[in-house]
């Protein structure tokens, strides 16, 4: 990592490619999660190659790794690697989930929002988006649970919070975050600075 990173020496990824493949090969499991990270994206001297990706992200995760499990899901459900099969997503986010992983019960609850590989459970989706502490997976989720009642009762305030933290963490849905929160803003929610954020924000989103 710190060949990769350039930490205390000059950055050298094909240093860092040789000593991940060591760490892997003697069975580690941060290891194996790094150089599938390397495989799946194409990085150093490496070929991208997503099957070895995903072989090294099983590898991992039976070790119990639960950034492993998150990856393994990402996998299953964008058919890196291997089938799709949002069910194997599901289960795999899950056991990410259960390992403490805020990103995956991020998608635990996103799952259980939108029906993808488990049954839609409104009350479910709330449960796992309020427990993950994720601001870019979780936090936009959550503020539509409060927006508009899903598993819980309306609190456009709350709503707000998880917003702003959305923005701020550059969530995938930045933009339609932006927006939701600018009106929000207009509509006098936010705070007694409310007036400054919406400055502030609608400045950003120029």
């Amino acid at each position: 990592k710190c060949y990769l990173d350039g930490e205390g020496t000059q950055k050298d990824e094909a240093k860092a490619i040789e000593y991940y493949q060591k760490s892997a090969s003697a069975g580690d499991m941060y290891g194996q999660a790094e150089l599938a990270l390397a495989y799946q994206f194409g990085q150093g001297f490496l070929k991208e190659d997503p099957k070895k990706a995903f072989e090294l992200y099983q590898l991992s995760a039976k070790q119990g790794l639960a950034s492993a499990q998150d990856l393994l899901a990402y996998c299953y459900e964008n058919g890196v690697g291997t089938k799709k099969d949002e069910k194997k997503a599901f289960e795999y986010y899950m056991k990410a989930a259960q390992l403490g992983s805020d990103e995956g019960a991020a998608e635990v609850g996103a799952c259980y929002l939108n029906g993808d590989g488990i049954e839609q459970n409104d009350s479910q989706a709330f449960v796992w988006l309020f427990r993950s502490k994720d601001g870019r997976y979780g936090a936009y989720n959550l503020a539509q649970c409060y927006l508009k009642g899903i598993g819980t009762e309306k609190d456009i305030e709350k709503a707000v919070v998880c917003l702003e933290k959305a923005v701020n963490c550059k969530c995938l849905e930045l933009s339609e975050a932006r927006k939701q929160l600018a009106d929000l803003y207009s509509k006098g929610y936010g705070g007694t600075d409310v007036a400054m954020k919406l400055k502030k924000l609608e400045g950003d989103m120029k």
